[in-house]
């Protein structure tokens, strides 16, 4: 799969050292929101996956870093779309407004390697 996780509940992050599981912030939030809103969280992970194939910044632009919105995206001889983390999670963003009307936000997350790494975070509750 490319970079993203195939199923909600397997997602676990390392921020910075403290390592946190992203389930317990996401996932625990959504099921608080009920079995539909996680259906849909899934559903939309798995179009993003299905519409997708991890590609390198540097084989499809020829740089080390570019961030290509959707519609600006090099796709395959296959039709999916090309890119790298930040791509995948741009593409996840679209489908979960698009199509669900989830609004996100991007989250940067350190790895344990000390690498960066991009998502997309469902925004799950409102301020008042």
């Amino acid at each position: 799969p490319p970079i993203g996780f195939k199923k909600l509940r397997e997602r676990v992050c390392d921020y910075s050292g403290e390592a946190w599981k992203c389930n317990e912030i996401a996932i625990g939030t959504a099921m608080g929101k009920g079995f539909f809103f996680e259906a849909k969280l899934q559903k939309a992970l798995d179009e993003a996956h299905d519409m997708f194939q991890y590609q390198s910044d540097r084989d499809t632009y020829g740089v080390g870093d570019y961030w290509a919105m959707p519609d600006q995206s090099m796709y395959s001889n296959s039709g999916t779309i090309l890119g790298d983390c930040e791509d995948f999670a741009l593409l996840s963003r679209k489908i979960l407004r698009d199509k669900y009307g989830i609004s996100s936000k991007l989250a940067f997350v350190k790895t344990k390697s000390g690498g960066w790494h991009v998502e997309a975070a469902p925004i799950l509750w409102t301020h008042s």
